[in-house]
């Protein structure tokens, strides 16, 4: 692999996209940052939460994929969190992400990446499933996509991979919808060059082991933490 696509890597070194154009005041649509009027009140419920206490820091991505740092909090594990109407470029969402450090592709380079995860609370299932469609990724070129669908516990949901032709970034966008919620997942890290040139991995993960953990472990257990929690069962 020609090692100029190192330089592809300089991308994920951005600020958190998390709290990219947040709104300064927290103002979500209504004028006073208090949110909708009216709203359905599960969906009211889950707008108050704070997203990362919710997903628990993002624990069981550090533990899978072999996280060494948040970027945005070297040597912790401290992600950002915006809370309903806070971030101005995805209002609707409550949101937990940080830019990560994985270990060392090349000798010297740690692998870098952007994760972002999204819960998305609707006053109905009408609104969720417009959002969902609105959400759901598509293919994009020219890369190599693997798409996977997402069912049970989910009423639909879709996984995405794309990864350069280059191999330098990998991109996985998972969105699914469980009656008047969307969760998603966004998360781009650099390729693992050792693997992709033969030779010792330098990730705890393949890609086939990260989609399906995402797919049967990691949403199955959001999904049972944010309906205990809705119900009041946490």
């Amino acid at each position: 692999m020609a090692r100029g696509t190192i330089k592809a890597m300089a991308g994920l070194g951005m600020t958190a996209l998390l709290l990219a154009g947040c709104s300064p005041d927290g103002d979500n649509g209504d004028g006073n940052g208090n949110g909708p009027e009216g709203g359905d009140p599960v969906a009211t419920e889950m707008r108050s939460w704070e997203p990362c206490e919710v997903l628990d820091n993002l624990q069981p991505f550090i533990d899978f994929m072999g996280i060494t740092e948040f970027s945005t909090s070297p040597g912790e594990y401290i992600p950002d969190s915006a809370g309903y109407g806070e971030a101005s470029l995805d209002p609707d969402a409550i949101i937990c992400g940080a830019n990560i450090v994985l270990p060392d592709v090349t000798e010297g380079t740690s692998g870098r990446g952007v994760l972002t995860v999204k819960i998305v609370p609707l006053d109905n299932e009408e609104q969720a499933i417009e959002s969902y469609n609105g959400r759901a990724p598509n293919a994009v070129g020219p890369v190599e996509n693997i798409r996977s669908e997402i069912g049970d516990p989910w009423d639909e949901g879709v996984l995405l991979s794309t990864v350069e032709e280059s191999g330098a970034t990998e991109y996985v966008d998972v969105v699914a919808r469980d009656g008047q919620w969307v969760f998603q997942v966004e998360l781009q890290f650099t390729g693992d060059f050792y693997a992709q040139d033969g030779g010792e991995p330098a990730y705890p993960f393949t890609n086939d082991e990260l989609y399906s953990w995402l797919v049967d472990t990691y949403l199955p257990a959001v999904n049972q933490t944010v309906n205990d929690r809705a119900a009041g069962g946490e």
